[in-house]
């Protein structure tokens, strides 16, 4: 039963913008899971992540502490998406944990507004990038997919 988490539902009737599209045929998919507070903000990341071929967001959490149990059960994905500043934490300093669990996957980082020093802290600690939540879902995707 998941219910301290979310599940990233997708949108099957809705097809993706042209600029969104991504993946190749055959390639398989790229797996995010969300880590944000806010409920609203991470169904719709969720949501608008679903709509891009060759990409799915199956996972959400509300907490750092359910992903990392979650990544302790389960095959990892290729990205998380964590957010900065959760409630009474931060999720610069759950990156560790999470590489130390997950080696292969990209820690993004997203942040209501640019901060240099929690970035450098951020990439310092092991993220693969930092972002701003306004970013375009172009964007986000880029630096999803971006080798």
């Amino acid at each position: 039963m998941r219910t301290n988490q979310d599940v990233c539902p997708a949108n099957q009737d809705q097809k993706p913008p042209a600029p969104f599209l991504a993946g190749q045929p055959g390639c398989g998919v790229h797996r995010v899971w969300l880590v944000d507070d806010d409920d609203e903000f991470r169904r719709l990341l969720g949501q608008l992540l679903n709509t891009v071929r060759g990409m799915r967001c199956p996972r959400g959490f509300a907490a750092p502490e359910l992903l990392l149990s979650a990544l302790q059960e389960e095959t990892p994905p290729e990205t998380i998406l964590l957010d900065v500043h959760l409630r009474h934490r931060n999720g610069i300093d759950f990156i560790r944990p999470i590489r130390a669990l997950a080696p292969g996957t990209r820690v993004i980082m997203l942040s209501t507004f640019y901060d240099s020093e929690h970035a450098r802290r951020a990439l310092h600690a092991g993220a693969y990038r930092f972002l701003v939540k306004t970013s375009s879902i172009g964007e986000i995707v880029q630096q999803i997919l971006e080798n």
